[in-house]
């Protein structure tokens, strides 16, 4: 899973979550700025407490918590979920793979079906292999 924990009230209630609120008060940790010089040590001491659950599990409370967090999909999953959300990730007039969003309610056009597999490579090989103008 993917959290987001970028300031030090987000920390706090990760630290409620795991029970380890500990964490929240030692000096290494106390603060945005401490737990960047100590990543290195924050991330062992995370991995220990995450390796006690599921990923399922610790997105579910953590979600409870308002931590911001998700599971990391597959490409499957992430077409799934888009469509569960009702974000179309495939364009139903092409039929072709679209970012699935909105701007100003609008879908933003597909210009082109995305490419065979190498149908563009021996163009991008020829173009690599000339040489950089100056």
């Amino acid at each position: 899973f993917a959290l987001a924990v970028g300031n030090d009230r987000l920390f706090e209630r990760l630290c409620r979550v795991l029970e380890r609120d500990d964490l929240a008060a030692d000096a290494r940790f106390a603060t945005n700025t401490a737990r960047v010089e100590h990543a290195a040590e924050l991330r062992l001491v995370l991995e220990g407490e995450f390796a006690r659950r599921t990923a399922e599990e610790w997105v579910e409370a953590l979600r409870e918590a308002s931590v911001p967090v998700g599971p990391i999909n597959t490409v499957s999953e992430a077409f799934a979920l888009a469509e569960s959300l009702g974000l179309e990730p495939v364009d139903p007039a092409t039929g072709v793979p679209a970012v699935p969003l909105r701007i100003g309610g609008e879908r933003p056009p597909v210009r082109l079906a995305p490419p065979g597999l190498d149908e563009h490579g021996e163009e991008i090989r020829e173009w690599l292999r000339r040489p950089a103008s100056s």
